[in-house]
């Protein structure tokens, strides 16, 4: 019978055991050979969306928050199979993205909506008052 090993670090494991005795991961058994590649399942789209969400509120540049936010809610889903690599950043550079977009919105796009209609009314009384 073929030894079997474990998929994740290649340490050889029991038939009986459900759960690799040295990294703790659920076995996905593998007959043959070890398999002595770790396997680095870092979360970079965490970190990227991190990076940008910081540059984005430095910049002001809140209209573009989406993409940072997307990148951060990517890395926080993929923070579950990466053994939770990066969720803390990703979930700290959404919650800087918002900021930005909110910041966006209420120094942006809310006097624009709401000074606009009152423009005519702001010219009539710069006329009034000039006479």
């Amino acid at each position: 019978m073929s030894k079997k090993f474990c998929e994740s670090c290649g340490t050889e494991i029991d038939d009986k055991d459900t759960y690799c005795s040295k990294c703790g991961r659920p076995l996905h058994l593998v007959y043959g050979e070890p398999n002595n590649k770790v396997t680095n399942d870092n979360n970079m789209i965490g970190v990227i969306g991190f990076i940008t969400s910081i540059v984005n509120l430095l910049l002001c540049c809140g209209s573009l928050s989406i993409v940072p936010i997307i990148l951060c809610g990517i890395g926080i889903a993929k923070s579950k199979r990466a053994d939770g690599e990066g969720k803390i950043m990703s979930i700290i550079g959404l919650i800087l993205a918002i900021i930005a977009l909110l910041v966006f919105v209420f120094t942006v796009i809310f006097p624009l909506i709401f000074a606009v209609p009152l423009i005519p009314i702001f010219g009539e009384i710069f006329e009034e008052m000039s006479y």
